[in-house]
């Protein structure tokens, strides 16, 4: 029988933001990233079939889309 090790002891967290809610943030920024990499591409879609916006909605939603990852980057990069 093999003897298994106890971690009993708990490493403490390296950033300012940890566990649970490191996870759903960066759930949420690789959900901006997405939406940013493919913004393009849907609304050419958008476009043949009627839909769509112009080019300066387009231009101001993604300038939103990168502040809001620059923010989400620097507050995910905080250490202790």
């Amino acid at each position: 029988m093999k003897s298994k090790m106890l971690n009993n002891f708990k490493t403490p967290p390296t950033y300012k933001i940890n566990g649970e809610a490191r996870r759903l943030k960066k759930k949420e920024l690789a959900s901006l990233k997405a939406y940013v990499k493919m913004f393009y591409f849907y609304n050419d879609i958008d476009k043949v079939y009627g839909g769509g916006i112009d080019e300066a909605e387009g231009e101001i939603r993604i300038a939103k889309a990168i502040k809001e990852i620059e923010v989400m980057e620097n507050e995910l990069a905080i250490k202790f």
